[in-house]
Parts: C-alpha cells; sequence; structure tokens
C-alpha cells in the first residue's frame, strides 16, 4: 500500500547540508499498522512528510496504493491534497474559531473532493461516531478537552476515507494516562476501518504496543525492521539494543568454545559466525531475564552464575528493579516484588546463555 524507494532528503544549513533521509528503502503493506521510531533527528519526520507530499525528496520514488506519488527520475510529484492520505500532527490542529462539526467537515467542504451537503452530515456523524465524539457537534472546538481536540484532529483525518493515515507523534502533547487510553483507541480504529497507518513517535512503549511493524531508525536510514516482539528480543545492533527498553551492557572478548571473557569472567553464549575469536565484544541482557536469587538459593542458570552485592532498589508496584554490584561491573535485575532482601545483602545473579546477545564493540 505504500512503498519508499531510495528516497533521499538533505536541507541547507549554515553549517552545511544534513542529510536527513539516506536511501530509504520500506514497504507497508494493506491493512498494516508501521511505526517510525527513533530518537529526534534520526529521519522518521521526514519520511512521513516526503510521504505525505510535505516535503520533495531530492531522489527516489514513492508508491501509494497503485499510483505513483513521487518519482525523482521521472518527475512526477503529486501534491499532498491529491494525495489518498489522512494526517494528524502532533499539534492539535483544530480551529478555534469552528465548532467540532466544521473541524470535522472542513476536508469535504472545502477540500478538492467535496461531496454533497447530506453526504457531509453523513460522513461528519459517522467520524465522530468512531471517534466517541457524537453528540458534540455544536460545541466550540476550544471548550474541549486536550484529549478530545485531538480525537477532532482524528476524526477529520479519516472522515474522507482515506487509504492511508499519517499520524507525527499525535499523543505526545497528552498526559500519561491518556496517551496510553489513546493509543488503544487509535489501535482499534485503524483495525476496525483496515485503514494502512505509517505511524511517527520516539516512544518505545508507544511503537511495542501498536505497531504491527517497528522500523527503528538512526541518522536518516532503518537499522532494522519487525515485529515488536522480534524488535524487543532480538535486536540487530546495540543501538538498537540500547534504545528499545532497558539493557545491561557488560564488555568481553571472544574466546573459544562459544564463551565470552568478561569482567565477570567466562560467559557461555551465542556468538555470532561474524564474530572471531580474540575480537572485542559488548554482551547485553534484559533486566527481567536475570535470575535474581539470595545467596544459598539455587536456580537455572548455575552455567553463568555470579556473585554480588544490591547496591539499589526502585519499586514499581507488581516488580521492583535491583541493582546488583558484582565485582566492578553493575547491573540492573527486574524481578517480583515479592523478593524480600535488603540494600548489602549477598546474592547470585544468573544470566541464562539463550537470553544474552553478542554485539561487536561498536555504537551500531
Amino acid at each position: 500500500m505504500i512503498e519508499i524507494q531510495g528516497v533521499r532528503k538533505s536541507y541547507a544549513t549554515e553549517y552545511g547540508p544534513v542529510e536527513a533521509v539516506r536511501g530509504l528503502d520500506l514497504q507497508v503493506r494493506k491493512g498494516e499498522f508501521c511505526v517510525l521510531l527513533g530518537p529526534s533527528g534520526c529521519g522518521k519526520t521526514t519520511t512521513l512528510r516526503c510521504v505525505a507530499g510535505l516535503e520533495r525528496p531530492d531522489s527516489g520514488r514513492i508508491v501509494i496504493g497503485d499510483r505513483v506519488v513521487n518519482s525523482s527520475a521521472s518527475g512526477v510529484f503529486v501534491p499532498v491534497e491529491k494525495r489518498d492520505i489522512g494526517m494528524v500532527f502532533q499539534s492539535y490542529a483544530v480551529w478555534p474559531h469552528m465548532s467540532v462539526f466544521r473541524n470535522v467537515a472542513f476536508p469535504l467542504t472545502d477540500g478538492w473532493r467535496r461531496v454533497p451537503r447530506a453526504e457531509v452530515v453523513k460522513r461528519v456523524s459517522r467520524a465522530l461516531e468512531r471517534v466517541h465524539l457524537e453528540g458534540l457537534e455544536n460545541r466550540p472546538s476550544t471548550t474541549l478537552s486536550g484529549g478530545q481536540q485531538q480525537r477532532v484532529a482524528l476524526a477529520r483525518a479519516i472522515v474522507t476515507e482515506p487509504g492511508v493515515l499519517l499520524m507525527d507523534e499525535p499523543l505526545s502533547n497528552l498526559d500519561a494516562r491518556l496517551r496510553e487510553e489513546m493509543r488503544g483507541e487509535i489501535r482499534r480504529l485503524t483495525q476496525n476501518l483496515g485503514m494502512t497507518t505509517l505511524y511517527v513517535t520516539h516512544d518505545q512503549s508507544e511503537a511495542l504496543e501498536m505497531g504491527d511493524m517497528i522500523c527503528v531508525m538512526n541518522q536518516g536510514e532503518i537499522l532494522q525492521t519487525g515485529t515488536a516482539e522480534e524488535i524487543y528480543q532480538k535486536p540487530a545492533s546495540r543501538f538498537v539494543a540500547e534504545f528499545v527498553g532497558k539493557m545491561n551492557f557488560i564488555k568481553g572478548r571472544v574466546a573459544a568454545g562459544g564463551v565470552v571473557e568478561s569482567p565477570l569472567g567466562g560467559i557461555r553464549c551465542p556468538v555470532p559466525p561474524g564474530l572471531r575469536e580474540g575480537q572485542e565484544v559488548i554482551l547485553a541482557i534484559r533486566p527481567e531475564h536475570l535470575e535474581l536469587r539470595k545467596d544459598g538459593d539455587g536456580f537455572g542458570g548455575e552455567g553463568n552464575a555470579v556473585q554480588g552485592e544490591l547496591t539499589a532498589y526502585w519499586y514499581q508496584g507488581d516488580t521492583a528493579f535491583w541493582e546488583v554490584r558484582a565485582g566492578e561491573t553493575n547491573l540492573v535485575a527486574k524481578v517480583s516484588a515479592d523478593l524480600r532482601a535488603g540494600i548489602g545483602a549477598r546474592v547470585k545473579l544468573g544470566l541464562p546463555a539463550e537470553r544474552l546477545r553478542v554485539f561487536a564493540d561498536s555504537p551500531g
């Protein structure tokens, strides 16, 4: 439904040209919810704006549905209003002088896809019902809460029944509880409508919860594409491992026999084929994958067991984070809050081999 081929986009600045998107390739299937995830300045919003037609790529090709909307090679550039898209911005972009009805109806009454008055009323009513704002048609938009204004923006984006929905950090201005509520609503709405969605965020929790497919970006490139589980459980690089979720990192060096020598001793783990013996690497393991036991208690990770001391504690309700100092290395374990121990207590940590990831010792 969306196909991006070799798209590049640079900007001239007082410090010289900045390449925001570097030869990006991406395919989003019909009905799929695809999330572009990455830090500020990684190129995710520029990519979205190129798909929308708000930016013109320096090179590359973009297809929406069966229609080429941008091709640098053939000089094709379809303006934003003639692409089959709806868009929700980070700011609500709700017109304060208009009622809820007029805000939502605007693309049907003033856009290039105008429809008869009777059809306008029917479509606006249907869009407001889908975002749970029925009965507020005549309310001045300035009297709405932030969450309601974001729903108005969403209703306006879907009222034309576009083939593609583009969303640029639409929840970043809402409080934490409302953000969680709106995540579920947006996900259910796009699923019910079967709408192809390209969604931009820097919030890893938002991406993991909402995306059918997640593309982790940095410096204008996609570093890894996959499902939420693939991105979280099998990060392809140190950057992805560090950006998506909490992660413990341990420096080491590849030894023989599937062992990495580290400050914690020899750690058995699956070493990727491309890493040679003697090469410096980084061991990575999620806090929840560490097995924490009081000293003397047994557990299943004896093969990679280390002794440590509890140095800090963060209560999270049903879970807790414990910082453990093992030699000169600090590790953080996420365990059940039922574990009773005190700062300074001696403990054992298990590092299950199947949970360890090994990366070349470089930022990427």
